[in-house]
């Protein structure tokens, strides 16, 4: 084999060799991208069941589909003072019945057919009572019994329609009752004739 046979079978052992590594080169990119490719699919499995088991909680804030929100609320309690009068119409008569003979006064029959509620919040707090009647012909009085809150003032005489008396006082804060007793008191000397009042319970300081 002359030189030159020699050098071209050289050369063709290179080009085959050559050959050979861009075959196992090209083979083990083939493969790495067939690796990447498996990878990168596990890893998009992963998220997506990532992103199934997490929804809930993105979308509704808490476990389980429930949504929570705060919201402030106050409670504001104003100054409450409530009073009513149970009964109607209120009439004393003074007639023979409870005149006694020679006595100038005539006292009526009490009557006790009136009720008062109230109920307040605030303290400190009494009942007072007030006549509308100016020009009075007899004596009226009012007196609160057995007040279940506070203390009863007594006997009060409504001669006057210039002031509120103290009815009940140091109610507190409470709800209570009293029954209410009305007289009236005449004068034999003052003659037949009628008072009317309107009287008014109020609860202050």
């Amino acid at each position: 084999m002359n030189t030159l046979q020699k050098n071209e079978s050289k050369t063709g052992l290179n080009q085959l060799y050559l050959i050979m590594r861009i075959t196992i080169f090209q083979g083990e990119m083939m493969r790495t991208k067939m690796i990447s490719r498996f990878y990168k699919s596990r890893i998009l499995s992963v998220a997506s069941m990532l992103f199934l088991i997490l929804l809930p909680r993105i979308a509704f804030g808490q476990p389980g589909g429930l949504q929570r929100i705060s919201q402030p609320v106050n409670i504001t309690v104003s100054d409450v003072s409530i009073i009513r009068v149970i009964g109607g119409h209120v009439d004393l008569n003074i007639d023979d019945a409870v005149v006694i003979a020679g006595v100038d006064q005539m006292i009526s029959i009490p009557n006790e057919a009136s009720k008062l509620i109230w109920g307040t919040n605030s303290t400190p707090r009494k009942i007072t009572i007030r006549t509308n009647l100016i020009t009075q012909l007899y004596t009226l009085k009012a007196e609160a019994i057995s007040p279940s809150q506070g203390t009863a003032a007594g006997e009060v005489i409504l001669s006057t329609a210039e002031f509120d008396y103290d009815f009940i006082t140091d109610i507190g804060k409470s709800v209570g009752s009293a029954r209410i007793r009305y007289t009236a008191i005449a004068l034999a000397s003052k003659g037949m004739g009628t008072d009317s009042h309107t009287i008014t319970y109020t609860i202050t300081q």
